[in-house]
């Protein structure tokens, strides 16, 4: 009698349930610990909101929102962490996405114990005077670098990405964001 009711159990409550979305990449958020991607989904009122906090995740989903690619995930439930992006190809070109500043350049810098970080210099207008930050967070990175290298390429972005950007009193950036809110 007890097989039976395990067996019953597991069917109606898995270990390890999913789900399947796709749709197209409205925005990505990322922080030190935690990317947040909203997915245009057909069939949902809002985006729908998953998070990872694997780097090749992160940067297939950059790749996928400066494509205009449709992508479809699979997450793990009941928190939505997305746990493999299937395979995908570019889309339809995206209009310029909003944001406060544009990555105008790039640099690394090294630390005494030999530890490499981004250094980002962003403008918010062309006759601002640019602002220097530091990023010490890896997931942090493959953002602005897809945002400066998407400058140099005149399609599928139309025009210079730009980005928003949290940093605090040191100069070091929290959080980096790309994409309609």
């Amino acid at each position: 009698m007890r097989r039976p009711l395990w067996a019953a159990l597991l069917l109606l409550f898995p270990l390890s349930a999913f789900a399947d979305y796709t749709g197209t990449v409205r925005s990505i958020a990322a922080t030190a610990k935690t990317v947040t991607v909203r997915l245009d989904v057909k069939g949902h009122n809002a985006p729908v909101a998953l998070t990872t906090s694997s780097i090749v995740i992160e940067e297939a989903i950059v790749s996928a929102y400066f494509t205009g690619a449709t992508i479809t995930v699979e997450t793990t439930a009941p928190h939505n962490v997305i746990k493999r992006v299937q395979a995908f190809e570019p889309g339809r070109p995206l209009p310029p996405p909003p944001g406060k500043y544009l990555v105008n350049r790039l640099a690394t810098q090294r630390d005494q114990a030999g530890m490499d970080h981004l250094e980002v210099f962003l403008l918010e207008k062309n006759d601002t005077p640019e602002v220097q930050v530091n990023v010490f967070k890896r997931l942090l990175d493959p953002i602005f670098i897809a945002a400066f290298q998407a400058r140099a390429i005149p399609a599928p972005v139309p025009a210079a990405p730009r980005v928003d950007v949290e940093y605090d009193e040191t100069k070091s950036v929290t959080k980096v964001s790309i994409g309609v809110k």
